[in-house]
């Protein structure tokens, strides 16, 4: 009987233990990674069950040990992971059919927000964490998989101008949903989301604009200042400059498809030289036509999109973006862009805007204290 009591209250400690970690989790970035309330439900009521039972057969002593656990975990628990909403939207996009899901506040929204992914073939989680923190602060936050992945239908790999084009589909479908939002509902773009978002705006005028590791830059230059930049870091000024015009080498290949062989050559020889892994050059080419969505997108060119955008700015960086010089891409785009713009920049934070307390690369990883409030504070005071 006092083993059973005993695993009674082990059991009930889980719930404690997983709404403590819930807490924890939304405390840090690691909730951008896991459906954390999700777990939290399922492993909390499968420990609550178990304990219950093992506590019915250890007699009162059991059952008391299991019941203030379970009370006390629930307590720490739900004010964590229910102040928020979540709903899905699918919505059409030309000829395709998109889907994301909404998190809202339990009461009416003050201002909405539609997220614009990052390259590659994001999905709805890749914003989880800032969409739960927005919901909290009463902004309704749209995060949908990106075309080609997860609900969604077609392909990722398309021009900006195509993506530009769900995303502005995305806020009205947000709006359609909530109509208080019409006219308080904004984008949120990240890293290729910053090439996206002022496309987006000249489709479906959004309220606001916020971005974060984004650059005036062209996507072949951004390619060539991170070869250069951290070739340069780790292995000075001389290897800085080889990794330079191969890569620039590299770059005019994938334009135009001229000069494969001499190329190739280059790059085995210089495939042994300590920094070619640092310099992101690739250790082979392949045929031309294989790089036809990278080619279409390459020389794309922000720069006459911001200038033609109406709507306020807020710009995020990490002091540590390894993709763009922060101030350098601030002064850029605060040049280019006539409304009004404010911006930001987080010295410790990488190009997610992510700190790693733990060493680098070593999770979990955090958003900058007050990060989110910042944005939600500024988008607060754009919708009034």
């Amino acid at each position: 009987m006092r083993l059973l009591s005993i695993l009674a209250g082990l059991l009930a400690g889980l719930l404690l233990l997983g709404a403590i970690a819930t807490r924890w989790a939304d405390a840090t970035a690691i909730s951008a990674l896991l459906p954390t309330r999700i777990a939290s439900i399922m492993a909390g009521l499968g420990a609550g069950v178990l304990g219950l039972a093992c506590a019915a057969r250890a007699g009162r002593h059991g059952w008391a040990v299991a019941l203030i656990v379970i009370v006390a975990a629930l307590a720490n628990a739900l004010p964590v992971s229910w102040p928020y909403r979540s709903s899905d939207i699918v919505f059409a996009s030309g000829e395709i059919e998109l889907e994301g899901t909404v998190f809202r506040p339990v009461g009416e929204p003050v201002a909405g927000v539609v997220f614009l992914h990052g390259s590659g073939p994001e999905t709805r989680r890749a914003f989880a964490y800032h969409a739960k923190q927005l919901a909290r602060r009463g902004i309704a936050a749209f995060a949908y998989d990106k075309r080609g992945t997860g609900g969604s239908q077609g392909s990722s790999w398309v021009h900006y101008e195509v993506l530009a084009g769900d995303a502005a589909a995305a806020l009205s479908a947000l709006e359609a949903a909530f109509p208080s939002l019409a006219g308080r509902s904004g984008y949120f773009g990240h890293s290729e989301g910053g090439w996206v978002v002022p496309v987006a705006a000249a489709l479906e005028r959004p309220a606001f604009i916020v971005v974060t590791g984004t650059t005036p830059m062209t996507p072949a230059e951004q390619v060539l200042y991170q070869s250069v930049s951290e070739v340069t870091a780790g292995y000075g000024e001389e290897a800085g400059g080889r990794a330079r015009a191969l890569q620039h080498d590299v770059l005019e290949y994938q334009r135009s498809g001229r000069a494969r062989e001499g190329l190739e050559a280059d790059l085995i020889a210089a495939s042994d030289e300590p920094w070619f892994d640092a310099a992101r050059l690739p250790d082979r080419l392949y045929e031309h036509a294989d790089y036809a969505w990278w080619t279409s997108v390459m020389d794309f060119d922000p720069a006459p999109w911001w200038a033609r955008v109406e709507a306020p700015v807020l710009a995020v960086w990490g002091g540590r973006d390894d993709r763009s010089d922060p101030r350098q891409s601030l002064d850029g785009l605060s040049e280019l862009v006539a409304s009004p713009f404010e911006a930001e920049i987080y010295p410790l934070a990488d190009h997610m805007v992510l700190l790693w307390p733990n060493s680098e690369d070593v999770p979990p990883p955090a958003f900058p204290e007050g990060f989110m409030g910042r944005v939600a504070d500024w988008i607060e005071q754009q919708t009034r």
